[in-house]
């Protein structure tokens, strides 16, 4: 690690030897899926609502409301589900760690879940779909 402070090192040290490093390669992921995502909305600009369908615009961007309650929560089943298979495989075998792995996704995603109900009928008196399913997402 030529070059780099004596914190990044120790970190560093740290988390491998304690096996914390990720073996997924989630670093180059997100950075790449990152830039793609600016790229998409560097290209497609801002959102136009030339029919006035929008609930509401702030800062002159128009904020739609969801259309389809069962893409939505199809697509959050769809993650959820694939999220066990990259979870449980990155182990790359059937042992103790990797059922903690899949129990620790399902709690992240059911505690998100809640969490998200609560606030959402904490400050809107009601539950809603997109919000637990919002909560999955952020969970897992």
């Amino acid at each position: 690690m030529a070059g780099s402070t004596l914190s990044e090192s120790t970190i560093c040290t740290f988390l491998s030897m304690n096996d914390l490093t990720s073996s997924a390669g989630s670093g180059p992921v997100h950075i790449a899926s990152g830039f793609a995502a600016l790229a998409w909305s560097m290209l497609l600009g801002k959102r136009k609502d030339p029919y006035s369908e929008s609930l509401e615009t702030r800062n002159d961007c128009p904020h739609f409301r969801p259309n389809s309650p069962f893409l939505y929560t199809l697509g959050t089943c769809l993650i959820w589900f694939g999220w066990f298979s990259f979870n449980g495989g990155s182990t790359a075998n059937l042992s103790i760690r990797s059922i903690y792995v899949v129990v620790n996704t399902n709690l992240a995603a059911m505690g998100g879940a809640a969490t998200w109900g609560l606030l959402d009928y904490a400050y809107k008196r009601k539950f809603s779909l997109l919000g637990i399913c919002s909560g999955v997402i952020c969970g897992i």
